[in-house]
């Protein structure tokens, strides 16, 4: 990557993100802090790694994007989001917040409240990180024929857009011995119509083949299906802590609604 960086790197004023780029390669494996934003966009604390991107030339997009009639929350981060809902949190610890607050303190505290009842149903029913608003945002902004990285659910993907179609790279360990399947084509949220495509673009003979691709598949050695295992485990792992954490803002949220309720 690095004598990549320089061969690409022309531009005088582009050599202090290869620089920057040089410092982060050693530390890469553990990771680049991404924040995206719920209009399509990236929070602040994202600079760093976009100088990463800006070195290649490529693009770093997602499409976890909130309806725009929320307007005060549809510009805000992950992590602005984290931090409201943790202050609406530790707001329903304590009942005697909300009833000695004076008129302004109880409106701040009312919209706070309702902010975060907005977030928590956000973030829970789109767990797959991208919405129908962010799909149509990726087939506008991305040009024919651009190569983007697209940051979803934890993780960075190869996305690609022909004959006005976007592409994902397949890269599951799973479907490494079957060469038909190169791409698989972006056009729904849950996948329920996507397909897989070769390296022409063409339609797979495998489009039916299942995902589950498992160690029953005698192509795949040991070890290739115990990394399976292990990436499917973490992913696992990585939903239940996001599930238990929703489902302790739900709860904290159904006990002040209950407060509010026994007060009036």
């Amino acid at each position: 990557l690095a004598d990549l960086a320089i061969t690409m790197t022309t531009d005088s004023d582009n050599l202090e993100n290869v620089d920057h780029l040089l410092l982060m390669l050693p530390d890469l494996h553990k990771g680049l802090n991404v924040n995206p934003k719920f209009n399509g966009q990236f929070g602040e604390s994202n600079q760093e790694t976009n100088k990463l991107f800006d070195v290649f030339k490529v693009r770093l997009v997602h499409g976890w994007i909130m309806d725009s009639t929320y307007d005060s929350l549809n510009n805000i981060s992950y992590e602005d989001a984290q931090d409201l809902l943790t202050k609406a949190a530790d707001l329903n610890r304590d009942s005697t917040d909300l009833q000695g607050a004076n008129e302004t303190e109880g409106e701040e505290n009312g919209k706070l409240s309702h902010d975060a009842h907005i977030l928590t149903k956000f973030l829970i029913t789109t767990a797959t990180q991208l919405t129908q608003l962010g799909l149509l945002h990726l087939n506008e902004i991305i040009k024919e024929d651009e190569f983007t990285i697209l940051f979803r659910n934890d993780h960075f993907s190869t996305l690609f857009k022909h004959d006005d179609r976007l592409y994902n790279l397949v890269t599951d360990l799973g479907f490494k011995r079957h060469s038909a399947i190169v791409w698989e084509s972006l056009i729904t949220i849950d996948g329920s119509a996507d397909s897989f495509f070769d390296g022409h673009f063409k339609i797979s003979p495998l489009e039916n083949v299942s995902e589950d691709i498992t160690c029953n598949d005698n192509s795949i050695m040991p070890e290739e299906a115990e990394q399976i295992d292990n990436d499917r485990q973490y992913a696992k792992k990585l939903q239940e802590e996001e599930d238990k954490r929703l489902a302790t803002h739900m709860h904290k949220k159904e006990q002040l609604n209950r407060k509010k309720s026994n007060a009036t």
